[in-house]
């Protein structure tokens, strides 16, 4: 029993602590692990689960929407079991009852009841139950607020006050959808219930107030406009086009039987309070309600509320809002006539020739191109939604429709330059097919190409021609390919620079990826004689093979896939057209060809021998690119081509031991073979490139396609494979990347200093005293030069020196000879690299000693025969190489 007593006042001094603590993630923790305990052990005394529930539902409502901790104590106090779900409501409701807005706005109780209603089951049946208090209290709140606003404020504060409003308007629509029913209930059947008359009095005071006044934010009208519609279906329910709209001419008090403060005459209001309340209108009554008729055949949803829209769009103030309000009512519309109940009402009054259908057409035409590029994404949504409707009403075939054949025809005769011209055909072609509207202008894939030379039409155009090719093809086959692809050829190969990049940036992939096979159509149509110089050509042909090679449908004949086909490249491009590609005058022909051999989309597409025989041909020619974009491509390609060599060496590798020994494995061993070969030709010839007459573009591009292999190869380390670098490495080489250290550019610097640390001592000679003691003394002397070039070689050279032993020696002999009485060293000891660093070090500061006595006799005849930087260059990069920062934490 004590046990029991001490986990309860455990479990109450935790939920104390929470509601003690200012720290929302240490609340949150604290009462999951109190529900956890409480949910685990049933013997825990009710009375102290009371006790912790009461705090847990005063916590929720002090705490604000951003809190994550409400979120957490809504889960939890739903999940609770069904013993406890009676006590939770009473909790909820009680804190409901006893709120009150103070006269200093507090939102965090409207947040409370917002949140109650959002996806909490209790919190929202606690609310049905206290709706009245509900009210209430938000009429209280909007009293105060109204009572605010008319003091004098400045604009900061009017922002801040109808936010306020905003938020508690909101939270009184959410309660008016949630508790409709019993309002209307209370209103019209409990009459005596006068408090809550007074304070829908009260609210919609507030409310018209809110909807009349000019400076009102327009967030705070949207939900003002629905918290009026939805007070007017509580007083009227269903009964508004018969009550409220139908004889607009007739004054304001003869028109209902409403309570005063809601005979407003809405259309005297500012056009936007006039939009939301539309908006909220259509919002909030059903479609049985908004296409009642009267007697005089009015329909509230397009004899009334359409055109009152279409009255205000045409300011430039509301024109997005008012074309999203409209587009609100085409989708209301468009769902209704689902319903056959609403197409026998609709149907005559949407008819193609009719006044809405009409209204909602000259809408589209005069904003299509509108300046605001939301008005004109909603403008072509409606016009979609008023094709929709016609199809609907009329339910015949599409293509058949004269409606649709005529708007097709006014769009055909459209100016060029007119943008609608493309959307409007867009949306069309999706009802009566491209095939029809071929039909009216046989002339239109010609058309729309020409149209391409215009930059700022080139997305609209490529776009309709996109769905008028898929359209095509669905309707006719392959045979879309002789309308549709001789034009394109043709607009193409004319070098038109912008119609080129529209149709290879934006039709063209879009077109193969369709239909792959078409490129072979394409090719018949390439002239038999064609002039290569002038590039056109090529970039079309390469174009085609990429977007085809990316598709899968490129591919290698499964007979002979190390000896495939000569005449053409991948059974696409013929073979003279990609080596023409690949030595072309234009650099982006040239890196597009070689671009095509490097992708890796599909593993079985393998490199076969033309493949690395065109690598071999194009590689040398462009070694010494003056463009820093071509020389960054090339590298990006040729990592690509690495990359694919390693992965289908262990693709074929494993292929070659799954096969059975009755199988001819000879197919895989030559392909392994073919890949060495060329790995060991293009390792070489990057050293060969890399000769002292090399300019820099040549010397830069060897130098980092040598990392590339390096970086790709690095961790291969089995003898069998195709390339290892360590096997490959020589004296030679070591040799060429010594003297790559002294090139200007110091990045090339530091890629032979990465290459030189995998060559052994034997390879770069330092195995031998003498050659450590002349590159030593080599250093020194780069240090000393007036070159600004020169000691940034001083230094890697140094830095290379620093991983050979024999180094540490040779600078301690050089040492004694500049300073023959040396300091005793210090006390700790550098083992390895470290203590190497340390005695080229010491060498660096007995050579700056001696700069530092001359400086001190002449500055002249320092800076002429040894300035000081160039040792303190070297001294620096040392330092780095010594890593002097993990002494002491060795130690």
């Amino acid at each position: 029993m004590s046990n029991k007593l001490c986990n309860e006042q455990k479990l109450l001094d935790d939920v104390l602590k929470m509601m003690i603590s200012k720290d929302s993630l240490v609340q949150i923790k604290i009462v999951k692990q109190v529900a956890l305990e409480m949910s685990r052990n049933n013997d825990i005394d009710f009375e102290v689960k009371k006790q912790i529930l009461d705090h847990f539902c005063e916590v929720y409502f002090q705490t604000t929407s951003k809190n994550p901790l409400r979120k957490t104590l809504a889960s939890i106090l739903q999940d609770f079991s069904s013993v406890h779900h009676e006590y939770i409501l009473g909790c909820l409701i009680k804190n409901i009852i006893h709120r009150k807005p103070s006269q200093i706005m507090d939102l965090k109780d409207v947040d409370s009841f917002f949140g109650l209603l959002d996806d909490f089951p209790v919190g929202l049946e606690a609310v049905q139950f206290a709706f009245l208090k509900v009210i209430k209290y938000l009429s209280d709140a909007l009293e105060l607020l109204h009572h605010q606003l008319n003091q004098d404020n400045n604009l900061m504060e009017l922002t801040g006050l109808f936010d306020m409003c905003q938020n508690v308007v909101k939270t009184l629509s959410s309660v008016l959808q949630t508790c409709g029913k019993q309002l209307y209930d209370c209103l019209h059947k409990f009459q005596q219930n006068d408090g809550l008359y007074e304070s829908i009095c009260n609210v919609s005071k507030v409310i018209a107030m809110l909807l009349e006044k000019d400076l009102t934010t327009l967030n705070c009208k949207v939900n003002a406009g629905i918290a009026f519609s939805l007070i007017i279906k509580a007083f009227v329910g269903e009964e508004i086009g018969k009550v409220l709209f139908i004889n607009k001419s007739t004054k304001c008090s003869e028109k209902t039987n409403l309570p005063v403060f809601l005979q407003l005459d809405i259309f005297s209001m500012c056009p936007s309070s006039q939009l939301y309340v539309w908006a909220g209108l259509l919002s909030t009554f059903s479609m049985d309600v908004l296409t009642s008729v009267d007697l005089n055949s009015c329909c509230l949803l397009t004899d009334i509320i359409l055109p009152e829209i279409l009255q205000l769009i045409y300011g430039d103030d509301l024109v997005l809002a008012s074309s999203r309000v409209l587009q609100k009512w085409t989708r209301k519309t468009r769902e209704a006539l689902h319903q056959d109940k609403y197409t026998i009402i609709l149907k005559e009054r949407l008819d193609c020739k009719g006044k809405v259908i009409q209204s909602l057409l000259h809408y589209v035409w005069t904003h299509w191109e509108h300046y605001i590029d939301g008005v004109r994404h909603v403008t072509k949504e409606i016009f979609k939604d008023v094709l929709m409707l016609h199809s609907l009403v009329t339910q015949k075939e599409s293509t058949s429709s004269k409606f649709l054949c005529d708007v097709a025809v006014s769009a055909l005769k459209m100016p060029v330059h007119r943008q609608g011209k493309y959307g409007t055909l867009s949306c069309v072609v999706e009802q009566i097919g491209c095939k029809r509207i071929l039909y009216f202008c046989p002339s239109l894939p010609e058309d729309l190409f020409e149209a391409l030379t215009e930059a700022s039409l080139a997305c609209h155009v490529t776009e309709l021609i996109n769905k008028l090719c898929r359209s095509h093809m669905e309707e006719s086959g392959s045979s879309w390919r002789s309308v549709w692809l001789k034009p394109l050829v043709t607009t193409f190969l004319k070098g038109n620079k912008t119609q080129m990049t529209a149709i290879s940036t934006y039709v063209l992939p879009k077109l193969l990826k369709a239909d792959p096979y078409s490129v072979s159509y394409i090719i018949e149509l390439m002239p038999s004689e064609p002039d290569f110089n002038s590039g056109c050509y090529l970039t079309f042909l390469i174009k085609c093979a990429k977007c085809t090679y990316n598709s899968g449908v490129a591919r290698i004949p499964s007979s002979a896939s190390t000896h495939p086909d000569s005449n053409k490249w991948r059974d696409i491009l013929p073979m003279r057209v990609m080596k023409e590609a690949l030595v072309h005058a234009d650099d982006q022909i040239r890196i597009d060809a070689f671009g095509l051999l490097c992708e890796s989309r599909k593993l079985p597409i393998h490199l076969n021998s033309i493949d690395l025989e065109l690598s071999k041909l194009f590689i040398p020619l462009n070694m010494d690119s003056q463009s820093p974009a071509f020389r960054q491509q090339l590298q990006s390609h040729i990592k690509k081509l690495l990359n694919k060599i390693l992965e289908l060496e262990n693709f074929l590798r494993r292929k070659e031991r799954e096969r059975k020994k009755n199988m001819d494995e000879d197919e895989e061993h030559t392909q392994l073979v073919d890949y060495q070969i060329f790995m060991e030709w293009l390792w070489n010839f990057m050293f060969d490139s890399l000769h002292p007459s090399a300019n820099f573009p040549r010397r830069c591009t060897a130098l980092r396609i040598v990392s590339l292999i390096t970086s790709v190869f690095q961790n291969v380390h089995d003898d069998a494979c195709i390339f290892s670098v360590k096997n490959m490495l020589s004296p030679f080489q070591a040799q060429t990347l010594m003297e790559c250290l002294q090139d200007s550019y110091e990045a090339n610097k530091q890629i032979a200093l990465e290459m030189l640390h995998k060559f052994p001592s034997s390879f770069l000679g330092f195995h031998e005293k003498c050659k450590v003691e002349e590159v030593l003394q080599q250093s020194l002397s780069l240090a000393r030069s007036s070159k600004p070039p020169d000691p940034v070689s001083a230094a890697y050279l140094l830095a290379l020196l620093v991983n050979h032993p024999l180094t540490k020696t040779v600078a301690e002999e050089l040492e004694r000879t500049v300073c023959p009485v040396s300091p005793s060293l210090p006390a700790v000891v550098y083992t390895n690299k470290r203590s190497i660093c340390f005695s080229v070090l010491r060498l660096l500061i007995a050579k700056l000693q001696e700069e530092v006595e001359v400086a001190c006799s002449s500055l002249l005849t320092a800076a002429a025969t040894g300035p000081m930087y160039g040792l303190l260059i070297c001294i620096r990069y040392i330092m780095n190489e010594a890593e002097l920062g993990l002494i002491k934490k060795k130690k």
